[in-house]
């Protein structure tokens, strides 16, 4: 049995590190696709960017999420046998993520996005990490300030208990009492 489990919160507010640290531990992560696909579009001529036409992005994105969350079922060191105990799967961000920030934005959000978010589901307990100005950092991929950053964060808290998913706040502490928290509070 696979557990998908999302850590999710605005930009900036420390997600990437827990999952680096659970990938560190030996638990199967997904790393932020937006990201990995800013990166991949930046380099082209004409690549598609949030900034820029962020509907199209928002496509891009959520078929590459979709995949990356077959994938993750594919991917289990168990191939078709299914494991005596949960397999936990960490993603760094989940597919209503997309509608937020269309929806922080003022965008439509497509019946394709919609339909998506409503059949790839992840497990009800979701990890949230509040705005945090402390830590937050702007970089290429993170050209947000940080009043942009708490207002998708607050956006993406909605978008989840909209879709029925239990919000959980990640506390405010090391990176390493953050993630004993998450795994303190898995099922």
């Amino acid at each position: 049995m696979i557990k998908r489990i999302v850590i999710t919160g605005g930009p900036g507010a420390g997600k990437t590190t827990l999952i680096n640290m659970l990938e560190e531990l030996g638990f199967l992560v997904s790393h932020e696709v937006s990201r990995k696909l800013i990166k991949q579009e930046a380099k082209k001529k004409d690549g598609v960017l949030p900034w820029k036409n962020l509907p199209l992005f928002a496509e891009k994105a959520c078929l590459a999420m979709t995949k990356e969350w077959r994938y993750s079922v594919e991917a289990t060191p168990y191939g078709n046998i299914k494991p005596l105990k949960p397999l936990f799967v960490f993603y760094d961000r989940g597919l209503p993520d997309i509608e937020a920030y269309l929806l922080n934005a003022k965008e439509l959000v497509s019946n394709s996005i919609d339909s998506a978010i409503s059949s790839y589901r992840y497990e009800k307990k979701i990890f949230w990490c509040a705005p945090w100005e402390d830590i937050y950092e702007q970089d290429p991929e993170r050209p947000q300030d940080f009043k942009m950053a708490t207002d998708l964060g607050v956006t993406i808290k909605q978008v989840y208990e909209y879709y029925d998913y239990q919000v959980i706040e990640v506390p405010k502490d090391t990176p390493s009492q953050r993630v004993d928290f998450i795994l303190g509070n898995l099922d």
